[in-house]
C-alpha cells in the first residue's frame, strides 16, 4: 500500500472519530482520545514523509549480472553490494492484504430496557485481540443515524455487528440527546446495500428475526431471536469470529458458531437465523 493511500485511510478514520469525540464531550472513552492522538502523529510523520526531498548525492544505479555488478551515478560514501546469487527482492506484486473492517455499533435509549452492551463490546474485542492481523475493530458506543451514516461511508465495513433493541417495524438507535430513533427495515437495507464492501450483517436486537420479509441481499444476515439471552449472543459471537479469523467462509463460520452453541446446551430456539447472500447475475 502507498503512502498515500495510507494517510487517506488514516485520515478518514481521524475524522470518524472526531465525530465521536465531539459528541461524547468530555464523557469521550479513553481509547477513542488515545487513538485520536495515535493517528495524528502518524498523519503528521506520513505527510512530513511525503513532502521530504529524496536527497540524490545518495542515490546509486547498479546495473548488470550478479557475477560482476557495474555502478554508475554519483554517490558518496562507501557502498556495499551484496552479489550473492541466493539473494532475492521480494516481488513488486506482492501485497499485503487489507484488514477487514468490523463495524460494531451499540444502541442505549434512555426509557429501554437496559442491554449488556458493555459485556457484548468485551466480549468482541476479546476474541478479536488475538486476530488484529486479521480484523480492524471500529466501535460506536451510542450509535446514532448520522454517525452510523458517516462510518459506513469513510470506513467501508466488510462487517456490520449491531446490539440492541429492534421492534417489528426496524432497529432502535439513539438521537443527538439519548432518546430513541426509529430506523425502519427497508431505510436500514437500503441504506446497507449501498455499501458494496459489506458481507455481511449481524443483528442482535430483539425482534430482528423479521428480516425474512426482506429478502436475499448481497450481503450475509445474521440475526437473533427475540429470546436470546446475553450468554447466547456471546457465545455465537465468540464462534462465529473465532471461525472467520482462521479462514472460514460466513456461511461456514456461521455454522460452527452455532456448534458451539450446541456444546454449550444451548437450545435450537435460541440460536440465530442466516439468510444467505443472493448470487450475483
Amino acid at each position: 500500500m502507498s503512502d498515500e493511500s495510507l494517510l487517506a485511510i488514516k485520515q478518514r478514520r481521524l475524522y470518524v472519530l472526531e465525530l465521536q469525540q465531539a459528541r461524547y464531550g468530555i464523557d469521550c472513552p479513553p481509547h477513542v482520545v488515545i487513538e485520536i492522538e495515535d493517528l495524528r502523529r502518524e498523519i503528521a510523520v506520513l505527510k512530513h514523509a511525503s513532502t521530504e526531498p529524496r536527497s540524490i548525492a545518495n542515490q546509486t544505479t547498479i546495473t548488470g549480472d550478479t557475477s560482476g555488478p557495474v555502478l554508475s551515478g554519483t554517490f558518496s560514501g562507501p557502498v556495499t553490494v551484496n552479489t550473492s546469487p541466493t539473494h532475492q527482492s521480494s516481488s513488486p506484486n506482492t501485497l499485503t492484504p487489507e484488514k477487514q473492517v468490523i463495524l460494531a455499533a451499540f444502541a442505549q435509549p434512555k426509557g429501554l430496557t437496559a442491554t449488556d452492551w458493555e459485556g457484548e463490546e468485551q466480549a468482541l474485542r476479546q476474541v478479536l485481540l488475538p486476530l488484529q492481523h486479521v480484523f480492524s475493530l471500529d466501535i460506536i458506543s451510542k450509535c446514532t443515524p448520522e454517525e452510523l451514516f458517516t462510518t459506513l461511508l469513510y470506513r467501508r465495513p466488510s462487517i456490520v455487528h449491531f446490539q440492541g433493541h429492534g421492534s417489528t417495524v426496524g432497529i432502535i438507535l439513539e438521537d443527538r440527546l439519548g432518546d430513541r430513533h426509529n430506523i425502519g427495515w427497508q431505510a436500514l437495507i437500503g441504506t446497507l446495500a449501498s455499501i458494496e464492501s459489506l458481507t455481511c450483517v449481524v443483528l442482535n436486537a430483539c425482534e430482528s428475526s423479521v428480516h425474512t420479509q426482506l429478502g436475499a441481499q448481497h450481503f450475509h444476515l445474521i440475526t437473533t431471536p427475540g429470546n436470546a439471552s446475553s450468554e447466547v449472543t456471546r457465545a455465537f459471537t465468540s464462534g462465529f469470529y473465532t471461525a472467520l479469523g482462521a479462514g472460514r467462509a460466513i456461511p461456514i463460520a456461521y455454522r460452527d458458531g452455532c456448534n458451539l452453541l450446541a456444546l454449550k446446551g444451548i437450545s435450537t430456539d435460541q440460536r440465530p437465523m442466516l439468510t444467505e447472500a443472493r448470487l450475483k447475475a
